[in-house]
């Protein structure tokens, strides 16, 4: 008698899912229809995003998706593609939704580019630019001087005939040290005693220095350097505290005159000095407090 196959478990055939998992799905499918049903999504808020991202990209369109000029975007509205956002039309009026400030209403706050710029000017104060006026028309009757009111500052200049450097020296001729003292001591005291930092530059022409200048100096801005540190140390002479006078060279490379002629390499070779308004240099030289005594 020939044996009876044994039959295999009913289940689901190859290919099909376990009814298990194909309930538990469906189950998680209603789940979360519900949770979207019980949402409350706010429509402002979400249209609101859209066009602050679109517009950080150059996108028009109340979705903030388009994608060229003329094309789609999300919404049945025609959307544009820009070179990207303007700063100053941007920002003149950039606003920001807040639902924690003003929950509820939907009130923007907004600032201002106008309002940015007047946090971030340097407010110089009125009776010290009264004062460096009052020293620049003084200097402007001497010979050799040039004074002018700068954004930072009273800018003196001594040109070619009044430190008339000899060629490739960085020694201060000997009738400019007198004329120089008394600028000091007459005009630029008052200052000194406030605090007002100074900055002395050196400016040359662009001629090469010869063989043993260049020894000494390696090329026309260590020349310049030399010079201005020269004549910081007449000011350190007068009594200038060392911490509130700094000297830099700059060479050939800042010339106010054509090189190519004598005039223009005289009027290139100069000392600047720069009295500099305290809310640009205060920071920068006042010497720290002292430790308390143990």
């Amino acid at each position: 008698m020939a044996k009876q196959k044994k039959q295999a478990p009913p289940g689901p055939k190859p290919g099909e899912l376990p009814v298990t998992f194909t309930d538990m799905v469906t189950l998680l499918l209603t789940f979360f229809v519900f949770l979207m049903t019980m949402a409350n999504f706010d429509e402002q808020k979400l249209q609101d995003f859209f066009q602050a991202a679109g517009g950080n990209f150059g996108i028009g369109g109340s979705s903030g998706a388009g994608v060229l000029l003329g094309g789609n975007a999300i919404t049945s509205e025609q959307a544009n593609l820009s070179a990207g956002p303007d700063v100053e039309s941007t920002n003149a009026s950039e606003n920001f939704r807040s639902g924690a400030d003003t929950p509820g209403t939907g009130d923007v706050p907004t600032v201002t580019q106008s309002d940015k710029q007047k946090s971030d000017q340097v407010q110089v104060n009125q009776q010290d630019i009264q004062q460096f006026k009052a020293v620049s028309e003084q200097l402007q009757t001497e010979d050799g001087l040039q004074s002018e009111m700068t954004t930072q500052g009273l800018k003196i200049t001594l040109e070619q005939s009044f430190s008339q450097f000899g060629s490739g020296s960085a020694a201060l001729p000997p009738s400019a040290v007198p004329a120089l003292r008394e600028m000091i001591s007459t005009n630029l005291k008052p200052l000194i005693d406030q605090g007002f930092e100074i900055v002395v530059t050196g400016h040359t022409d662009d001629i090469p220095l010869g063989s043993g200048s260049s020894a000494r100096f390696t090329d026309n801005r260590g020349l310049a350097t030399e010079r201005a540190n020269n004549v910081l140390r007449v000011f350190e002479s007068m009594g200038v505290p060392p911490a509130q006078i700094s000297a830099a060279g700059y060479g050939p490379h800042k010339p106010i005159a054509d090189n190519s002629t004598q005039s223009g390499r005289e009027q290139n070779r100069r000392i600047e000095i720069l009295v500099k308004y305290k809310e640009f240099s205060e920071p920068d030289y006042q010497t720290p407090p002292a430790a308390p005594a143990p």
